[in-house]
C-alpha cells in the first residue's frame, strides 16, 4: 500500500498479461486484453474500489505498440495519483 498525499491509499498497480515487458512473448499473449488494474481506497469517503484501465491499449496488435501504451498509461496514472 502507498499513501498519497490526499489521505487515500493506493495498492500495487499491475499489469495483465504477465511478461508484458520482455523483448518478446507468444503472439496469443500479444493479442489478448492487456490492462492495468489496482486498488484505490479513498479514507475520507470510506470507500474502496478496484481500478481497471485499458484506455485503448487493445487496439494496437504489435508487441512493441502495446508496451509503449501501457508504459504511457503507468506514466499518466502515476502522475493523476
Amino acid at each position: 500500500m502507498e499513501q498519497l498525499s490526499n489521505n487515500s491509499l493506493v495498492g500495487k498497480i499491475s499489469i495483465h498479461t504477465k511478461n508484458w515487458d520482455l523483448k518478446k512473448i507468444s503472439k496469443e499473449d500479444i493479442l489478448s486484453e492487456w490492462y492495468i488494474k489496482y486498488r484505490f481506497y479513498d479514507d475520507n469517503a470510506h470507500k474502496e474500489k478496484q481500478v481497471v484501465i485499458k484506455s485503448g491499449v487493445n487496439e494496437f496488435k504489435t508487441l512493441a505498440d502495446k508496451q509503449s501504451a501501457i508504459r504511457d498509461l503507468l506514466r499518466i496514472e502515476r502522475n493523476e495519483l
